[in-house]
């Protein structure tokens, strides 16, 4: 038995496939039989296509293969592929309706969280006697207070006294499987492994199952469910199809990427509603044929996705497919049940394309594409940005890893520290010496033990977290599932990745197919937003500046949607939202929803708003994501006094000022079935892709009306749009384009700018900078703003450059005397990083002679096109032995956008045709002019100098790039 990978698909039949693949440096071409259970997705793909074999049997041309992965690079989670497995019916489109449907926070989803929650508690408590359901309870309510609260199921007497019956009874069974049952079975609950997570690009899989238990003689997998077993329930074996789906993924999966032997694994369901006596742990054995099945579907899915991304699949086939007739066998369709609880909510999201006007169905088709092109993006690799893909984790070898600057080894753990939240920080110590190092906090990895050459992350358990700090060689990271110490041993060695989250795209999924079951009258937002203003309505508070009480006075006139552009340092955040909260705040008893796209902004609303006489607000978030002086505003802090679901239902309705980011009040939505919203200010706009904003177009409240009544944007299109992976080539269809459609990557921000510009009853400018000298404004200025900004002026923007004490060097003499310098350089490698290490030590040496203070977060920045550059200029800056240099913020512009400081350094970084269109392919034109977004973000971030450097070679060949030399 043999498996044949990463072979390609030449021929197919009803009962045969000819590949051609690679083994030990030869070429070799195979017919190959393969299961009947695997017809529906060989049928559909097509000629081309990777393929791998498992369990390939026979010999020479002779041979069958159990299992056919198609596209085997694509991970599918195992959950949601299971749910496309039902008694009543099986079909790759069960995928696509799971994936539209809103995220429900109903009676059962609590009862199953709070079911994972108690074994969480039961496996890992250092002493199993001292564990009793009320302190769990009272743990559990603080960890889902809010869901408890806004949960509609609840707010129904009888329903909520079964609801905490049933809570009591699902922890006796839990307590017993681990006291009673385990020691029976001969496992020990410190063995076991809670919530690991596992990669398989042989199986096309990713998941994270409940419990492992691995040992010399006996493995264990367990599956809990906390919902009912199937009919008839007094059948005790009985498992559920869409559960023994997941089970033999699973156990298909951990046999595959730890090599056990499938005679010494056993898989178990865990129904925790069911005591021991009926049926509490059932054994799944799932044959040959049944898994086949399955994974027949994750072919489907892939490929159906991926065919009507590439304009192969119609709209009408691909949407018609949601319907009863296609999904649940005929057998079922007229039965009670399936008539009244499971084909209302399918035909529902199935008739949505059919039921929209040809613009709506142009645009839904065209934002659906997109999304699914941009999860490919994200997962699988291009020549563009092979190094971004999910599967470069197992496609790249260790030393082209390393060159990239993709990979982090050698990770000594140090220790574990465990957060309240139930969440850990694993704190590394890094033993090697990196040449490159394309990290930097905030991003999302995988972390895996790495003590052998063959270690990797498709052989063994994968810990998902977040990079949190790195300082010199000590790196701190946060992981999202509290681990075993099996899992974590100290003094092993690691290595970290980076990672993929679906979560962000699927939002995407859901906010279309919402916001496309709302009336016609709310989806004009979209089309043809309601322009007007009431003219009753007048400031009550005014600022020192007529022209920014002037766009104060438009925003609050107007009656639905008002957009406020802010080009760089004209104050978006702390002059127009802060006024704005003000003016509403304290002239009203409104309720306001201020938004952002990132942390970072959403500190700085924070701040911008906390001056405010008498304010109060809740943060969203995490307090790993939240400034340090804000943390006592967030959510769970803010409830932590509650004891019950009305005190938490008081504190956030009584509370008027709610703030966080864009995802995370997607992932907090149950926020507006207790609170509406009379106005929410989105900050950062012209960054946020239009199905992301959809989702506040889309909110509704417990009445289900619209829980947002007025929306205020806040951006400014001609800096950085929203980032993504796709390449974004794909024509537009001619009715987007007549409508004002230019890109599909376009925020809704910028698309409604260029549709109403010119018009005041929707759109204000902000024209007074307080952040640049006028010597550096002018840059943007005169580039990118037709000269329209003006200086407020501040003293800093007005005044002469006043070092009294300088170095006799020439580097020193010009950055005492200019605002504005650029110094060339030939290499990147070789003489810029060095010319960056030493300015920065310069301009640290003119502070200290001149008894300045230096801050690093304030005084100096470093803007580097690439994160191998990023790290090659903090390495040099570390050997410098200047403990504030090691503090300065190094990062892209991307991540730039938003922040100033006194002086920054901006290398171009340009030392190739390609790298000169990668830096220059964020331009737009308006009003007759060019605009580089991503230039223009750069060279207005520095309040009182600015130093460029790249190479005139090929800086030289970009006439914008041109143009601002001439300039300095």
């Amino acid at each position: 038995m043999r498996h044949i990978f990463n072979a390609i698909l030449l021929e197919k039949s009803a009962t045969q496939i000819t590949v051609r693949f690679t083994e030990d440096n030869k070429i070799f071409t195979n017919t190959i039989d393969f299961p009947a259970e695997f017809i529906s997705s060989i049928s559909l793909a097509e000629i081309g296509e990777k393929v791998h074999l498992l369990h390939c049997l026979g010999e020479n041309e002779d041979l069958f293969a159990k299992y056919v992965i198609i596209e085997p690079d694509f991970l599918l989670d195992i959950s949601s592929i299971a749910e496309c497995i039902h008694e009543y019916g099986a079909s790759p489109f069960f995928y696509l309706y799971n994936r539209a449907k809103k995220r429900a926070n109903t009676r059962p989803i609590l009862l199953g969280n709070a079911a994972n929650f108690f074994l969480d508690e039961i496996i890992h408590a250092s002493s199993i006697e001292n564990i009793s359901y009320n302190n769990l309870l009272s743990a559990f309510f603080k960890r889902y207070a809010v869901d408890l609260s806004a949960c509609k199921d609840l707010q129904d007497k009888t329903q909520e006294i079964t609801f905490f019956q049933d809570l009591k009874l699902h922890f006796e069974h839990l307590y017993s499987l681990v006291t009673d049952i385990f020691p029976r079975f001969n496992i020990n609950r410190h063995a076991a492994i809670l919530e690991p997570s596992f990669l398989s690009p042989q199986l096309g899989l990713q998941g994270r199952l409940d419990l492992l238990l691995l040992s010399d003689d006996r493995n264990v997998i367990i599956e809990l469910k906390s919902g009912k077993a199937p009919f008839p329930e007094n059948d005790y074996h009985l498992i559920g199809v869409n559960h023994q789906a997941q089970s033999a993924l699973y156990q298909a999966m951990v046999q595959l990427v730890l090599n056990i032997d499938g005679t010494k694994l056993d898989t178990y369901i865990c129904y925790s509603r069911y005591g021991e006596k009926k049926g509490l742990l059932r054994k799944n054995n799932a044959s040959d044929s049944f898994i086949a099945k399955v994974l027949d579907i994750r072919n489907q899915i892939v490929l159906v996705d991926k065919y009507f991304g590439q304009n192969k699949i119609l709209p009408e086939r691909y949407f018609g497919g949601i319907n009863g007739a296609n999904m649940i066998e005929d057998v079922y369709l007229d039965t009670r049940f399936i008539s009244n609880y499971i084909l209302p909510p399918i035909e529902k999201i199935g008739k949505i394309y059919t039921s929209l006007n040809p613009l709506e169905k142009a645009y839904y088709t065209a934002f659906y594409k997109f999304i699914v092109r941009e999860i490919r993006a994200c997962k699988l690799p291009s020549q563009e940005i092979f190094a971004h893909a999910q599967s470069s984790l197992w496609l790249q070898n260790l030393e082209e890893k390393k060159a990239d600057g993709r990979i982090l080894i050698n990770l000594q753990l140090l220790s574990i520290e465990i957060l309240d939240n139930g969440a850990e920080i694993l704190r590394f110590q890094l033993l090697e010496n990196l040449e490159k190092a394309d990290f930097r906090i905030g991003d999302i990895v995988v972390l895996y033990q790495y003590n052998l050459d063959t270690d990797c992350s498709i052989c063994q358990q994968v810990i998902k977290g977040t990079l949190l700090k790195w300082q010199g060689v000590n790196i701190d990271f946060l992981i999202r599932n509290k681990q075993s110490e099996l899992a974590l041993p100290i003094n092993a060695l690691f290595a970290a990745e980076h990672d993929y989250l679906d979560s962000n795209n699927g939002f995407m999924f859901q906010s279309l197919t919402e916001f496309f079951q709302l009336s016609k009258e709310r989806r004009r937002w979209i089309f043809q937003p309601n322009i007007g203003i009431n003219e009753c309505k007048k400031l009550t508070h005014y600022t020192s500046n007529p022209l920014v009480d002037n766009v104060l006075l438009q925003a609050k006139q107007a009656k639905e949607l008002f957009l406020i552009v802010g080009p760089p340092g004209t104050g978006k955040t702390s002059i127009a939202l802060h006024n704005l909260v003000k003016e509403i705040f304290l002239d009203s008893r409104k309720d306001i929803l201020l938004v952002a796209y990132t942390n970072k902004a959403v500190d700085e609303i924070c701040r911008a708003i906390a001056s405010i006489t008498n304010i109060d607000f809740i943060r969203l978030g995490t307090s790993i994501s939240c400034a340090t002086e804000f943390r006592s505003h967030l959510l769970e802090n803010k409830i932590s006094q509650c004891v019950n679901r009305i005190g938490v239902q008081n504190v956030l309705a009584n509370c008027r000022i709610y703030v966080g980011t864009l995802a995370a009040i997607q992932s907090k939505s149950e926020i507006f079935k207790i609170k509406h919203f009379d106005i929410a200010i989105v900050d950062e706009a012209s960054q946020i892709l239009e199905p992301h904003i959809l989702s506040l177009f889309a909110a509704e409240d417990f009445e289900g009306k619209a829980a947002i009544d007025k929306f205020i944007l806040i951006g400014d299109h001609k800096q950085l749009p929203a980032v993504v992976a796709q390449d974004c080539s794909e024509p537009l269809e001619n009715l987007l384009i007549e409508n004002g459609w230019a890109s599909l990557t376009q925020s809704y921000f910028e698309r409604i700018y260029r549709q109403f510009y010119g018009n005041q009853q929707i759109i204000g400018e902000l024209s007074m900078q307080g952040r640049m000298h006028e010597e550096i404004a002018s840059l943007a200025n005169q580039l990118f703003y037709q000269n329209q900004l003006q200086c407020v002026p501040l003293v800093h923007q007005k005044g002469t450059l006043n070092y009294l004490k300088i170095p006799d060097n020439d580097l020193a003499q010009i950055i005492a005397n200019k605002r504005l310098h650029f110094f060339p350089y030939s290499s990147v490698e070789k003489d810029a990083v060095g010319l960056i290490a030493n300015i920065c030590a310069t301009i640290f040496e003119l502070y200290q002679l001149n008894q300045w203070t230096f801050s690093p977060k304030k005084t100096l920045g470093i803007i580097a096109p690439y994160k191998d550059l990023i790290a090659a200029i903090r390495k040099e800056l570390h050997q410098l032995g200047i403990a504030d240099l090691n503090e300065i913020d190094i990062d892209t512009v991307e991540r730039y956008q938003g922040a100033q400081k006194d002086i920054i350094l901006f290398a171009f970084g340009i030392e190739n045709e390609k790298q000169l269109l990668q830096q220059t392919s964020n331009c737009i034109e308006m009003d007759g002019n060019l605009i580089d977004r991503k230039l223009n973000v750069a060279i207005t971030r520095a309040r009182k100098q600015l130093f460029l450097m790249g190479n005139e070679r090929f800086i030289g060949q970009n006439d914008i790039y041109v143009r601002l030399l001439e300039l300095i």
